[in-house]
């Protein structure tokens, strides 16, 4: 489970809080208790249509700071034991060997102002002015980070798209597979990918990404003659796997099976979001928040398949 320390600075939210009290003024008297109020809101975590945080079970890794990269390292066992006293009079030999890979990390900047007669106009309407803006920087964050994740941003790719999953595809238009057909589909890309990584438990499939589209396809019945179960019923209880819905997955038309194990992939957000000071400037306040993202890193490739075809 994602913990809040992971994907926010409380301390700077903290900190914002405390500047705000000692303002003097309107503006003063209403912030401190609007931004109590929305640091609450932060904790829930409650966004419309973004799964990656909540449903993906892919952990959030703050490793790196300010650093530019971050470099991960896995280490490999070469050579093995030989016969003792064999014709060449040798022993066997094993080594270490170990590969990097390096993954780049951006920074996002977001500012907000609003004037002390915004506040006071924001008041006699009923609305927390300074709250809103608060939880506009987190819902874009929140929108960042999802993407981030499931499509990548330039070279950088995510779950859905990542060029070192092996892609296969699926055995006709998805939309048009009878129920058993999409059972098939579905299994052969579970044991395709679990095969790969000899049923090794950490790396096998345990979640798969689609569309509410092809969710809601899956809630057909697999064989009416054997009962009521649908195929993702079916699914879920035959081969252990828990759905997770992302509208991402539609424009794509794919459906991902993968490891939600932090040994197979993780999340790198090195500075999770964090919110500046405020500070006045004659008769406007104004606030900054900033994170930095390396996005999705897969550590083992074979820990995800892809099947295309899903639309």
């Amino acid at each position: 489970m994602i913990q809040v320390k992971n994907l926010y600075n409380i301390d700077s939210i903290i900190k914002a809080i405390d500047t705000s009290k000692n303002f003097i003024g309107d503006a003063g008297i209403v912030l401190p208790r609007e931004l109590e109020h929305i640091s609450s809101t932060i904790y829930e975590q409650q966004f419309a249509n973004l799964s990656l945080l909540s449903m993906s079970g892919i952990t959030v890794n703050n490793e790196g700071g300010v650093s530019e990269t971050i470099t991960k390292i896995k280490k490999s066992v070469n050579g093995n034991f030989a016969d003792a006293g064999n014709a060449s009079n040798t022993d066997g030999k094993i080594s270490l060997s170990a590969q990097s890979d390096s993954i780049s990390v951006s920074m996002k900047k977001a500012s907000s102002s609003w004037s002390e007669i915004e506040i006071q106009q924001a008041q006699l309407a009923g609305r927390n002015l300074s709250g809103d803006l608060l939880a506009a920087h987190n819902t874009r964050y929140n929108q960042e980070i999802d993407a981030r994740g499931y499509i990548g941003e330039g070279t950088a790719k995510g779950l859905l798209n990542y060029a070192g999953f092996t892609t296969i595809a699926a055995s006709g238009l998805f939309s048009g597979l009878t129920a058993q057909q999409k059972y098939n589909d579905i299994k052969a890309l579970l044991d395709a990918q679990r095969a790969s990584v000899s049923l090794d438990p950490t790396f096998s499939a345990d979640k798969i990404a689609l569309s509410s589209t092809v969710y809601l396809s899956l809630g057909v019945i697999l064989n009416s003659a054997a009962g009521p179960m649908s195929v993702r019923a079916a699914l879920e209880m035959n081969e252990g796997v828990t759905f997770v819905i992302t509208f991402r997955a539609s424009a794509l038309g794919v459906m991902v099976a993968y490891s939600s194990s932090p040994l197979a992939m993780v999340m790198r957000i090195p500075t999770p979001l964090q919110i500046s000071n405020i500070w006045q400037t004659g008769f406007e306040s104004n606030v900054e928040s900033l994170f930095r993202v390396g996005g999705l890193d897969v550590i083992e490739d074979q820990s995800g398949y892809i099947l295309t075809g899903v639309e």
